[in-house]
């Protein structure tokens, strides 16, 4: 079942915020594994305790050691290094770039390569649109690659100097690029004519857009960030490192970017006033950093061999995760619980995103430059000099949840009593939809994807 857990979210919290604590108790029961977890735990949390007669089954789930679990699916072998790696916004299709030049795209539920095509030179970066129309790639011999999906050819050869960033904007309306040229620039996605330039000096090192789109950050090695707003095209703010910039990223909700460089600082700033609001020092060039999904926590990688985690309402370090060697890369997962961090030590390091205890260490013979999770959150594709990637399916290890068709009638029954409100209808059809999908899953055959529908919710049975 391809389960929408930021929609799941939201019905947690309105069910919170309404105190219903006895109708999230029963959906323990009657929803998918990982979320009935989400529901246990939301419960625990408050200091729920649930009727006598349950003690028993509370006390069985509450000493269930709830954990994802990694499971290797397939290694694909690489003429070189792996160099950088992207999953499709649908989660089909994993791009892989190499140190030889070549690219693959390749099929992740059967693993094999769709499309390949070749640079001259090492490819430095890759990203798909997010309306899955296009794949971008840049690398050392100065091409960018514009790939349509649908046909799997390149319908734009674009020449520049050395390429070393990229990436679409969230709504695919513009593609920015920047590299040795020491400018940015940002072209329009329906022409590919060029918009406006950024100009650094010393290369552009990286570059991101704020999740709604509204902003692009690039950053120097001339150790300067510019902000621009894209409603205006205009620079609203800027960060000064005493040297190169080497990663920035924005928080999800929008509140924060932030920006760490060779000078072992990392940097945030608030987008409403556009001031620092927090500085971080590291002891050595922090290399990589990530917000949370969620918004709540910010991992920054360094070459200390050290990853730090911050809380972001309270700008505090709540965890450090130690490496043997330089952190190189590092992501959340898009449900926030899962956080990979690999580099130097040729070893990525995957944790519980809430109290860092170690989930699984996914060995390389070399340096691991590059890693991703899939949006769906299936799986986490990692990348390495020693020619190899590596396809781990994630599995939440918790107890079968089980829906009856009686579970249906009692969700049916309490969308017909008085009073409730259009958010409280709205969660209780989506859920009254998935417990009729989980039915149906039962007796899924694996040649067919069948969706459930039930009036304006659809959901994918894989």
């Amino acid at each position: 079942m391809n389960e929408n857990d930021l929609e799941w979210g939201k019905i947690i919290k309105t069910l919170e915020n309404e105190e219903k604590y006895d109708d999230l108790w029963a959906m323990v029961f009657q929803t998918p594994p990982n979320w009935s977890y989400q529901i246990f735990k939301t419960l625990t949390k408050a200091g729920y305790h649930p009727p006598k007669s349950d003690d028993a089954l509370w006390n069985e789930l509450n000493s269930h050691p709830y954990q994802e679990t990694l499971q290797l699916k397939n290694t694909i072998e690489h003429r070189d290094g792996v160099r950088c790696l992207d999953f499709s916004p649908d989660s089909r299709f994993l791009a892989t770039g190499n140190k030889d030049g070549q690219v693959k795209l390749i099929d992740v539920k059967t693993f094999q390569v769709k499309a390949e095509f070749q640079h001259k030179n090492v490819v430095e970066c890759l990203d798909f649109s997010e309306d899955g129309r296009f794949l971008a790639t840049g690398g050392r011999d100065g091409v960018i690659n514009v790939l349509d999906m649908i046909s799997c050819e390149i319908i734009r050869k674009m020449y520049r100097k050395w390429v070393l960033c990229l990436e679409f904007s969230p709504d695919a309306r513009f593609l920015a690029t920047g590299g040795w040229g020491e400018v940015v620039e940002l072209m329009d996605l329906e022409t590919f004519q060029l918009i406006m330039e950024i100009k650094h000096r010393k290369g552009v090192l990286c570059l991101g857009f704020s999740g709604d789109g509204r902003f692009l950050a690039t950053g120097g090695g001339d150790g300067m960030v510019k902000i621009m707003d894209l409603t205006t095209f205009r620079m609203v703010g800027e960060i000064k490192h005493q040297k190169g910039v080497l990663c920035l990223g924005f928080s999800g909700d929008g509140r924060f970017l932030a920006t760490g460089g060779r000078d072992g600082m990392v940097k945030i700033m608030d987008l409403e006033s556009f001031k620092l609001v927090k500085q971080v020092i590291h002891e050595n060039w922090v290399r990589c950093m990530d917000f949370s999904p969620n918004s709540r926590l910010m991992a920054t990688g360094d070459w200390d061999n050290i990853v730090k985690v911050m809380d972001l309402a309270s700008f505090k370090l709540i965890g450090k995760l130690k490496h043997e060697n330089w952190v190189k890369c590092l992501r959340f997962s898009p449900d926030s619980r899962l956080l990979a961090a690999g580099g130097w030590d040729r070893t990525v390091r995957v944790v519980d995103g809430e109290n860092f205890h170690l989930v699984k260490d996914i060995k390389h013979q070399n340096t691991v430059e590059c890693l991703n999770f899939s949006q769906d959150g299936r799986f986490l594709a990692t990348g390495s000099e020693d020619h190899k990637v590596k396809i781990l399916e994630i599995v939440f290890n918790a107890p079968i949840a089980t829906a009856t068709s009686d579970h249906l009638k009692k969700v049916q029954s309490m969308m017909k009593a008085k009073g409730l409100t259009t958010r409280e209808i709205d969660a209780l059809k989506f859920i009254e939809t998935l417990i009729w999908g989980k039915l149906r899953s039962d007796v899924l055959i694996e040649e067919v994807n069948p969706a459930i529908e039930n009036k304006d919710v659809i959901i994918e049975v894989r």
